[in-house]
């Protein structure tokens, strides 16, 4: 897992960083006492941190930190690891057709019990007036080889100060939550680690940076942007040229 968020840090403009947790702590989305800290506690706390500061033994499978201070949190990958063990399980005793579905995450082999393709759903990141969640996008799966599908989003946690609304997805290379208007990303893949990762650093990255770095990594994304009250979709370069995948 270090390795894999060591890879996509670099790719990634250094939007993925598993070492970033305490920054959470200081915003406050770990204790819900939501506030802005000043710009001297967060140059302060930027500096003691960053998956650079981790070094990797492969030989003697060791993993070393550089700063005292640094922890490892990887609830951001933690769905992911949790449905590829799952597949494992189910696959060394001989289940090929299968759906694991794992918080906003999911893996899809073969088809449903009745021989149809899997249909899974992107949720619609506005919910109803109800509050109950809505349906965005319907997806039939026609690659019965497996895939995987990892959603992160900013409208589960956010909160309000002065007028302005901070998201709990914050940016390592300035400490502070996205500012950009892309509210959803879904990454489809093979490994759901990968994905998981990923789709947190799409939203980190946003629409546009987040387009090219999709197009370089060959990555099959689905962008959700909020655009004023309208919510706008675009797919990335990867993901348009897919049969594996069709969206009704």
């Amino acid at each position: 897992m270090v390795n894999i968020a060591q890879n996509i840090h670099a790719n990634s403009e250094g939007c993925y960083d598993p070492t970033i947790g305490p920054l959470f702590d200081l915003w406050g989305f770990k204790t819900d006492k939501l506030h802005v800290p000043t710009q001297e506690e967060l140059t302060t706390l930027k500096s003691e941190l960053g998956i650079d500061k981790i070094k990797v033994d492969e030989e003697n499978l060791r993993v070393r930190k550089t700063r005292p201070f640094l922890q490892l949190d990887f609830s951001s990958m933690g769905e992911g690891y949790t449905i590829g063990r799952l597949s494992h399980v189910l696959e060394s005793k001989g289940y090929e057709n299968y759906m694991v579905q794992f918080g906003g995450d999911m893996k899809i082999k073969g088809h449903k019990p009745n021989g149809d393709l899997w249909r899974v759903a992107i949720q619609s990141p506005i919910p109803a007036a109800d509050g109950a969640p809505k349906v965005y996008k319907v997806i039939t799966v026609k690659n019965e080889d497996g895939i995987t599908l990892d959603t992160s989003g900013t409208y589960n946690r956010h909160f309000d100060e002065n007028g302005v609304e901070y998201s709990h997805i914050i940016n390592p290379s300035t400490g502070k939550p996205i500012t950009h208007n892309l509210i959803s990303a879904s990454v489809f893949g093979t490994d759901p680690r990968i994905s998981d990762a990923w789709a947190t650093a799409m939203l980190c990255l946003g629409p546009v940076e987040g387009a090219k770095i999709a197009k370089q990594q060959n990555l099959e994304v689905f962008f959700i942007e909020r655009d004023n009250d309208k919510l706008v979709n675009s797919s990335s370069e990867a993901l348009r040229k897919t049969e594996k995948l069709v969206f009704d």
